[in-house]
């Protein structure tokens, strides 16, 4: 803890007082009055507040339940589990969509888990487009600073795209008896 120190620089003649901390973290405040006379009284009784200037982000991860390359993270059609962990509570359900490239945006049910993680699935079908499907997170924290930031897990790799055959190379070249 440090010393207390005075925040006013002059007398305060109104019933209210805005303290606005440089930094976040928690404050304590207790106060005086000074009457027409001049005399100052005593300390108040503590008070304690929070200063929270910090907006929510969140870390997404994603469990495909259907084919999947770990190499390059494409994912094929099949449900996708998606798990977001909050760097603080919520004050109420953040939003999450997903938008497939030259697709369009699809907004996700999220299930709270916990305080911290909230869980959803998103289904990959076979029209989905093939690409990079760009994920979208809002959330406000319980002093109301909303967040938008997605700290990893912002983007996913879909392929829809099954295998082409360029080239059928035939060995031996001759004919191949078929009876």
């Amino acid at each position: 803890k440090s010393a207390a120190q005075q925040i006013n620089t002059h007398l305060i003649s109104g019933t209210r007082f805005d303290d606005l901390p440089s930094t976040d973290g928690t404050c304590y405040y207790r106060v005086t009055v000074v009457n027409a006379a001049d005399s100052e009284s005593a300390l108040s009784s503590q008070a304690v507040a929070t200063s929270d200037s910090t907006p929510p982000n969140v870390d997404i991860d994603y469990v495909p339940q259907g084919n999947f390359d770990p190499a390059t993270g494409r994912m094929a059609p099949g449900i996708v589990e998606i798990l977001l962990t909050l760097n603080e509570p919520l004050l109420v359900k953040p939003f999450l969509s997903v938008t497939p490239e030259n697709g369009l945006p699809t907004p996700l049910d999220l299930v709270r888990e916990s305080d911290l993680t909230y869980s959803s699935t998103f289904t990959i079908s076979e029209d989905t487009p093939t690409g990079t499907a760009f994920v979208v997170f809002s959330g406000r924290d319980k002093v109301g600073n909303r967040g938008t930031e997605i700290t990893s897990g912002a983007t996913l790799e879909i392929d829809t795209n099954g295998p082409v055959v360029r080239e059928i190379i035939i060995d031996p070249t001759g004919l191949i008896q078929n009876d």
